[in-house]
This record gives C-alpha cells, structure tokens and sequence, in this order.
C-alpha cells in the first residue's frame, strides 16, 4: 500500500480527518473525540495492523496542547503519524491509547510530566 492508498484506507475508517503527506510519512489531524477509536482500528485492522507505537510526543502550540504518534507497521512497513490537539489549557484531557501499545504507558506520563494533559482511560 502506497501512501495515497494508505491515506484512502484511513479515509474509510473515519472520514472526519485532515490528511497530508508528508516528505517522510502520511500524517493524519484527528479530533481527540476519534483518535482512541481510529488509533484501535489502525491496530486490529488486518490491512494495516500498525502493531508499533516508536514515538508519542507532547507539542505545545501556543493557544493548544497536543499529541504526535507514530505508528509503525512491522508486517506492511507502513508509517502513520496521528495528530491531535486540545484547546483546553487549563485542564487538557486526552484518551489514553496505552491498552492498545503498551510503550504509550511511558511516554504519556512524559507528556504530563512535561505539559500537565491528563490522559484518560474511558474505553
């Protein structure tokens, strides 16, 4: 799968996404309302089964907070990056994704540590 087909396959899981490509990989804004159910589809789906969470990252915009994931497909070799932001500064929330990669764990609690978003298990 190409990066266009890979961007029509994630089109077709949730159609309420901004896609681009980038020099490197397909990334992909989501709201953080879709992000655990797409990111679990991502995971269980036999035509993508992106099995490897290699990098969560916590960015600070300015006016929102948000999360950057990479994703890592070891049996099609496919990358993902999923984007997602929240505007709430005060008291940021996310799903938590770390039932899905366990590495997640870790790394969200690097993201509180560092920018105060709460990841949430509520799935």
């Amino acid at each position: 799968m190409n990066k266009i087909q890979l961007g029509e396959f994630i089109k077709s899981i949730e159609q309420d996404l901004e896609i681009k490509e980038g020099k490197q990989y397909i990334e992909v804004t989501v709201p953080p309302s879709k992000l655990y159910l797409l990111a679990r589809q991502l995971r269980e789906r036999e035509e993508a089964q992106f099995d490897y969470l290699f990098c969560l990252s916590g960015v600070d915009y300015g006016q929102d907070l948000g999360v950057v994931y990479h994703l890592r497909s070891t049996v099609y070799d496919h990358v993902v990056v999923l984007k997602t932001r929240t505007s709430d500064r005060e008291h940021p929330q996310l799903n938590s994704v770390a039932d899905i990669w366990k590495t997640a764990d870790f790394h969200e609690r690097e993201v509180f540590d560092l920018l105060g978003i709460k990841f949430a298990i509520s799935h």
